[in-house]
């Protein structure tokens, strides 16, 4: 996702962090998806292989062992 299509903030680390996540999950997909922050990794369309890739992208991103699969599951389903 490109600066212009994320939510109108002011720009601060976390805000970045987000956006790249989101880029991250754009690319799994394959497609642009619309920007939903509560929405669930499945409502998205990223199943568990979408999600071993997220969490690989992560790690090279912001460091391993950032997040972990424990971590994301409960917010999977």
């Amino acid at each position: 996702m490109d600066a212009a299509a994320a939510p109108a903030q002011k720009r601060t680390p976390a805000n970045d962090a987000v956006i790249k996540v989101w880029s991250m999950c754009q690319n799994i997909v394959g497609s642009p998806i619309e920007f939903v922050p509560d929405a669930s990794l499945a409502d998205l369309g990223i199943d568990e292989l979408g999600l071993a890739e997220l969490l690989f992208q992560i790690g090279q991103e912001f460091g391993e062992g950032l997040v972990s699969v424990e971590d994301v599951s409960p917010l999977h389903s």
